[in-house]
């Protein structure tokens, strides 16, 4: 048990289950959803997303959404 959402600084390397069809997705998700939730979590916290070596993975249409969607400016309520 690993809580994420209180860790200041959490590195995911992704490189050993890059080619299974049935793992990568799902922790593909999981780290989105982490990433959002302690974005949602620490409001006024200055937070940074760093995607090295994703190329293949932020040209797919699906992942380009994504962070489009978490560069998009806050709009307020």
């Amino acid at each position: 048990n690993i809580d994420l959402l209180n860790k200041r600084f959490i590195v995911f390397e992704i490189d050993s289950i890059k080619e299974n069809r049935e793992l990568f997705p799902v922790v593909t998700i999981i780290i989105m959803e982490t990433f959002l939730a302690k974005m949602r979590r620490l409001q006024g916290v200055r937070k940074v997303l760093l995607l090295e070596e994703a190329w293949k993975a932020i040209a797919k249409d699906g992942m380009a959404s994504y962070v489009k969607y978490l560069c998009a400016p806050v709009q307020a309520a």
